[in-house]
């Protein structure tokens, strides 16, 4: 499967990083985040949520047309073992 874009732009890596950054801080058993991580990470929600709403763009150049999904997804499943009306927590 091939990434949905090429190369990736600073800013998505920027965001990513900060909030992965924040879990980890908040993984901590010590207690408070310091203030820089939490500052940083009230900045990169601000900056999705500017990406989300068309104020900030990535800087990519604009190709006016949807891109079509590689190949196609088929699944099989099995029936189901315990529910449904013959299922195994029927019996019970």
């Amino acid at each position: 499967m091939t990434p949905p874009l090429a190369e990736i732009p600073t800013v998505l890596r920027d965001i990513a990083i900060t909030l992965v950054r924040y879990r980890l801080y908040a993984r901590r058993p010590e207690g408070d985040l310091p203030d820089t991580v939490k500052d940083d990470h009230k900045e990169a929600l601000r900056q999705l949520r500017e990406l989300r709403d068309n104020r900030l763009t990535l800087g990519l150049p604009s190709t006016q047309k949807d891109v079509p999904e590689p190949g196609e997804f088929r699944v099989r499943s099995r029936p189901a073992t315990f529910g449904g009306r013959d299922g195994l927590l029927e019996k019970y």
